[in-house]
């Protein structure tokens, strides 16, 4: 089936504000999944991307995508990660746990990551991301708990202890 065709039914069917998600993935989501919780704090990062109708813009950016998101499982401080888009591939949402800011930052100022932020911005018609400081009992556990962050930044919990 071709692309317009699929883009077509898509939008038809009103399908297109539908996402899909990755798995939550890494030693912290591992972790919830029966062994007691870690309570240090962590730094969780959730992103939004609005893109460009532009297809050329948007291919660009899911081909950084891809290798940005190959990368993160070896990330020095990566504790965990996600990723979400719309079907029609429209928007983008990221979740990554780091066990620090420098963490975040070494990561995110080399490699694929730097070289999407010096590349693929055109694809951008919009970004946003919220960062919060929790224990590990206060991660997002879902998709729609992660979005909600972006949507009422100052409702996402924080920590009580110090930051990563």
């Amino acid at each position: 089936m071709n692309r317009v065709l699929v883009a077509a039914l898509i939008s038809g069917l009103g399908l297109s504000g539908c996402a899909i998600g990755m798995p939550m993935r890494g030693e912290v989501f591992d972790a919830a999944d029966g062994e007691a919780l870690d309570r240090a704090p962590v730094l969780v990062v959730v992103t939004e991307a609005t893109l460009v109708s532009d297809r050329a813009l948007r291919r660009d950016f899911w081909d950084h995508v891809g290798r940005i998101a190959a990368t993160l499982d070896d990330a020095p401080g990566c504790l965990g990660h996600s990723r979400s888009r719309t079907l029609g591939g429209s928007k983008a949402w990221t979740l990554t746990v780091w066990a620090d800011r420098e963490s975040l930052e070494r990561f995110m100022y080399a490699g694929p990551h730097a070289a999407a932020m010096r590349e693929a911005t055109d694809a951008l018609a919009d970004f946003r991301s919220v960062s919060r400081v929790v224990d590990q009992s206060g991660l997002p556990t879902s998709w729609n708990q992660a979005r909600a962050w972006l949507e009422r930044p100052a409702a996402a919990p924080t920590a009580t202890g110090g930051a990563p």
